[in-house]
């Protein structure tokens, strides 16, 4: 298989998975409800968010359930279940999102998310740095 083609298989199954909005969530803010027992749940310490989205895609419907049985599982949806978060189990800090963390308001301890990044790269940085010493 070439390059060529292999670029051309991942950009085929990227665009099945991920499809246009039927309607663009440019600049709007859209309610989250978070699962309990999920790394974005203990960050926010809330079951339900409003986040802003700058964004025209989302994952296709016919993937979503497949989601729902795997390692990279659905933790936030809007109030129609579409999914906007996923984690993946057992990793110290996967999180992905639709929207954006970075448009929401100036919060004085920053944006939960921003927050934990920060906190989990450091700690991996300096678990590293341990190793290496041992």
């Amino acid at each position: 298989m070439t390059t060529d083609t292999t670029r051309e298989s991942v950009s085929q199954l990227f665009s099945s998975i991920i499809t246009p909005l039927s309607c663009s969530l440019q600049y709007e803010s859209q309610e989250i409800i978070l699962q309990k027992d999920s790394l974005a749940h203990r960050l926010y310490e809330r079951g339900k968010i409003t986040e802003k989205f700058n964004c025209n895609y989302s994952l296709n419907e016919q993937y979503q359930g497949r989601f729902h049985n795997s390692a990279l599982r659905p933790v936030g949806v809007n109030p129609t279940g579409d999914i906007r978060m996923i984690e993946l189990n057992d990793h110290p800090f996967y999180l992905a999102m639709l929207f954006q963390p970075q448009l929401a308001p100036q919060q004085n301890s920053g944006h939960p998310i921003i927050k934990q990044f920060l906190i989990s790269a450091q700690s991996f940085k300096n678990n590293k740095r341990e190793n290496k010493k041992s």
